[in-house]
């Protein structure tokens, strides 16, 4: 791993766990002031909206990065791209205001209008993150999210303190897309003067429309558990459900987007640098090891303290979420490698194999999940669990087939890795049965636990890739 990619991953990490503990800060707020009826109205308009957002923007922001051509057509891209999502905006802000007009209950319609409307703000500001990373600017992008989430966070504090109520996770989400776009626009400087090729532009609707379909089964499979638990339990389970599966996606998405993102940048710069015919190789097996020793005692530690976890964040009514957030962060750890064979893929020329590995992935997902809903939200995350671990051979296939990436060698590589998890879990469980014997209280065994468990397997790894780690410490170290 080169040092750009060192500090660009660090970076990327940075911004993502500030944007989680920017989140979970005016979640934890949010639960002392509003109701559970407020914040379920907010989280339903919010996935409403999140499904627009998706079908309008999806695969944009790819195309600027996987175009090959001396000249990227970009005032097409921008002005095809933004037409679609304020389209897709202005069906949002319509369908809210007509839930308004029918007589909807609750503030629903006015959340879903409110924030379908900042919809083709986003996608602008998706545009100038594409070109930003083409550009292997990932550290600017994320100064701006850490910028950004910041100032949206004291400005959703500020409105539940002065008792605005629901209205400040809206004035958290505009603040947020407000920010992000002026800071984006200042640092790309990609606002093309208006004007339609109509051959750039049906090639770039080709090229978006198969990601498209993959980002509506991945909403689909992403909130499919919650829909099915609804319809065969009841809004208690989904509610456990959905509590838990917001706790590790605060560690999963410290991993998928700056994942993402590190992956499409690193890949293309080598692809650049490279003759016809290139394959990711060794660059994609340097990205999934490093990964790996991130993810490994991430999700595996939740998964040993999540019950701990519930009784200091939660409280003890939320005790039935422990063994749904053990489950489902075992879950997520498999399915990261699933995240790099997007990149992996588009740039070997064979984006068709997206649209079939998801369709794939949420067939069994959906499957499974109508089999194990009716033992309740364990049931659910058990089939999230399984669904990746039937899904990762395939995705492993792809890799090795069309970008040459060597997963036995990357298994290879991460033997000691794995003897470190294993320390790691040893550590954790002699530390929670001492502090059950000695009566500690639960945020100290939790913060006892993460620091003997981290502090082992970081000296574990030091121990066992020095180079690797050299290289990583220059990086952060490096003027």
């Amino acid at each position: 791993m080169s040092l750009n990619t060192s500090r660009a991953s660090a970076w990327s990490f940075g911004a993502r766990l500030v944007a989680q503990i920017s989140g979970m800060l005016l979640l934890l707020v949010g639960a002392r002031v509003l109701s559970a009826a407020e914040l379920g109205f907010f989280a339903l308009a919010s996935a409403v909206a999140m499904l627009i957002s998706r079908l309008a923007e999806a695969g944009w922001t790819q195309y600027v990065m996987a175009w090959e051509g001396s000249r990227l057509p970009a005032a097409t891209v921008f002005w095809t791209g933004l037409g679609v999502a304020s389209a897709g905006g202005a069906a949002g802000v319509l369908g809210g205001l007509g839930y308004v007009w029918l007589g909807g209950d609750g503030p629903f319609g006015w959340l879903l209008a409110s924030l379908s409307a900042l919809i083709p703000f986003g996608a602008v500001t998706a545009l100038q993150y594409g070109i930003l990373t083409r550009d292997g600017r990932i550290g600017a992008i994320a100064g701006i999210t850490i910028t950004s989430d910041l100032i949206a966070l004291a400005a959703g504090v500020a409105t539940l303190v002065d008792g605005g109520g629901v209205l400040a996770l809206l004035v958290n989400r505009a603040v947020m897309t407000a920010v992000s776009l002026a800071a984006s626009v200042a640092v790309a400087r990609w606002v093309p003067p208006f004007a339609l090729e109509r051959a750039a532009a049906l090639a770039a609707v080709s090229f978006v429309r198969r990601l498209t379909a993959t980002q509506l089964i991945e909403f689909a499979k992403t909130y499919g558990a919650e829909f099915v638990l609804a319809l065969v339990l009841g809004a208690a389970e989904v509610g456990i459900y959905r509590l838990a599966s917001r706790v590790v996606g605060a560690i999963s998405e410290l991993f998928s987007e700056p994942l993402r993102m590190l992956s499409w940048a690193t890949l293309s710069r080598a692809r650049a640098k490279s003759d016809a015919g290139w394959k990711p190789g060794a660059d994609g097996e340097r990205i999934v090891f490093s990964t790996a020793l991130l993810a490994l005692p991430s999700f595996i530690g939740l998964s040993l303290v999540a019950g701990r976890t519930v009784q200091v964040l939660m409280g003890e009514d939320w005790a039935a979420a422990a063994p749904v957030i053990a489950v489902l962060a075992i879950a997520r750890l498999f399915a990261l490698p699933s995240i790099v064979a997007e990149p992996m893929l588009v740039l070997v020329g064979q984006v068709r194999l997206l649209p079939l590995i998801t369709v794939l992935s949420s067939a069994v997902s959906v499957l499974l999940l109508l089999g194990l809903a009716p033992y309740g939200p364990v049931g659910a995350a058990t089939s999230q669990l399984l669904s990746a671990l039937l899904t990762l051979p395939v995705v492993i296939w792809a890799q090795v087939r069309y970008a040459e990436v060597r997963w036995a060698s990357i298994l290879h590589e991460l033997k000691a890795a794995a003897a470190a998890v294993a320390v790691l879990a040893a550590a954790v469980a002699a530390v929670s049965w001492k502090a059950s014997e000695w009566h500690l209280p639960s945020w100290l065994s939790l913060s006892a636990c993460i620091v003997v468990g981290g502090t082992i397997y970081a000296g574990l790894i030091f121990l066992s890739y020095r180079a690797y780690c050299r290289t990583v410490l220059l990086a952060f170290l490096r003027p």
